[in-house]
């Protein structure tokens, strides 16, 4: 559009279940467009004429394997913030998208308002930025954008690896807090751990009731039990037989 704008954030995105070949096709695009504009604009408080959704290489389709797009939303010169804290406004957007990015997370919160979107699968982010109208220079806008490179999955080895790695203890400490949850009150905001004092508070009559749900794995266990015995005698007899040399004098 040619009217002045507030701001102007972009990113770059796919679906993990929504591929090229899907988005080559002209009708089908067509309607996924309009409801993916109709839900950003849900999500940004802005009208859905402020929002366009291109491919991400050389503006053709066809040339895009991995379903990569780059959204855009508009933010008017006479955007008012709404009071709603469910409506991003820019600053908030790109943060948004940035801890999406940063964390691997899912960012479906830009589509929540629309159905449908969860066939897709998760909302993956591989780069953001924003445009705002230079103060020193009328006319013209100041571009910042977090990207790795032209390629949306470049990444270096090395910066990929910690990526990888904070993703991977921020999800197990997530795990671990919830698994805690459930099994122990908290005592002053910190979760106990579930310890053997524990265990024997638990009623007979549960664990008797356990124990018959689970008949064919406790049977496997006892199989692999006796199994394990066998094996080490039969290899305590091996090491009986063999003959070691003499320990040498110290």
């Amino acid at each position: 559009k040619d009217e002045p704008a507030a701001a102007v954030v972009g990113f770059v995105f796919n679906f993990d279940k929504l591929t090229g070949d899907q988005l080559e096709k002209l009708p089908w695009r067509q309607g996924y467009e309009r409801a993916i504009r109709a839900a950003l604009a849900i999500a940004t408080g802005v009208s859905p004429d402020d929002v366009a959704i291109t491919p991400h290489q050389r503006d053709d389709w066809h040339a895009n394997e991995m379903g990569f797009q780059v959204g855009i939303v508009r933010y008017p010169a006479d955007h008012v913030a709404s009071d709603d804290p469910k409506v991003l406004a820019p600053d908030t957007l790109l943060e948004r998208l940035r801890e999406a990015r940063r964390d691997e997370t899912d960012a479906g919160f830009l589509v929540d308002g629309a159905d449908g979107f969860d066939a897709y699968g998760s909302m993956n982010i591989l780069a953001e930025g924003r445009a705002e109208e230079s103060k020193d220079t009328p006319g013209t806008y100041d571009v910042k954008v977090d990207d790795f490179g032209t390629d949306p999955e470049f990444m270096p080895l090395g910066q990929r690896y910690r990526e990888c790695e904070r993703a991977q203890k921020r999800k197990y400490s997530r795990l671990k807090t919830k698994a805690f949850r459930s099994l122990h009150q908290h005592v002053e905001g910190e979760f106990e751990p579930f310890v053997k004092e524990d265990r024997k508070l638990i009623p007979q009559s549960l664990l008797d009731r356990i124990r018959d749900i689970n008949h064919l794995d406790l049977r496997l266990h006892e199989f692999a039990t006796e199994l394990f015995e066998e094996r080490m005698k039969e290899s305590v007899n091996e090491l009986e037989r063999e003959k070691l040399p003499e320990r040498l004098p110290i």
